[in-house]
């Protein structure tokens, strides 16, 4: 199938165990700015991921992700 546009996968991120909320938000943020930044980079235009019900939250709240409507916790974002 041809999508017609690079597509990355990030597939289950979790952060270490004993980070608070705000050390957790910066670290994932951080993480999800330069996979974006590279994945355009080399040529991609979307990433798609699947996660726990926090960070799902989190990244399509804070940090521009949108979710794919399915029940499995999957993002998606555009690179432009």
């Amino acid at each position: 199938m041809d999508n017609s546009v690079g597509v990355g996968f990030v597939e289950w991120l979790v952060t270490r165990p004993g980070l608070s909320l705000a050390e957790a938000k910066s670290c994932i943020a951080a993480i999800f700015d330069a996979l974006a930044m590279v994945a355009k980079d080399l040529g991609y235009g979307v990433l798609i991921g699947h996660c726990h019900p926090s960070l799902h939250r989190i990244a399509t709240r804070e940090l521009g992700w949108q979710d794919t409507g399915g029940q499995s916790r999957s993002l998606i974002l555009a690179l432009a």
